[in-house]
């Protein structure tokens, strides 16, 4: 729940974040294009790897580390220079969009594989 909390609130705030970075309404637009594109990039990744390795729970985990670090960097809003926010801003997007797809495909392949067929009673 958290992770999807994370993807979605990032794609209304980001514009926002990098608004207050000095940037103007527009150009805070453009910059967001870069972010959605390495996490499009880190996302297709990531579901190409679990798939062929079977294997889904440390990709996870690991775009929870990844987001975590982003969010963390972002705590430390006025201490750290912008390109580090900016940095921050890929960070929480990129691991956030690793995780999210990850985890909706984890939680359908489990349903499905112990779900008893009623009819037929082979399953």
């Amino acid at each position: 729940m958290g992770i999807v909390t994370t993807s979605y609130s990032s794609s209304f705030f980001i514009p926002t974040i990098l608004k207050q970075m000095g940037y103007t309404s527009a150009t805070a637009q453009i910059y967001t294009i870069p972010i959605y594109i390495a996490a499009t990039i880190g996302a297709l990744a990531v579901a190409y790897t679990t798939d062929r390795l079977r294997h889904r729970f440390s990709f996870v985990m690991g775009g929870v580390a990844v987001a975590a670090l982003g969010m963390i960097l972002l705590l430390c809003l006025f201490r750290i220079p912008v390109g580090a926010r900016y940095f921050a801003c890929f960070a929480i997007t990129v691991g956030a969009y690793m995780a999210q797809p990850v985890t909706l495909a984890w939680l359908s392949n489990q349903v499905s594989t112990n779900v008893q067929c009623r009819r037929c009673r082979k399953h």
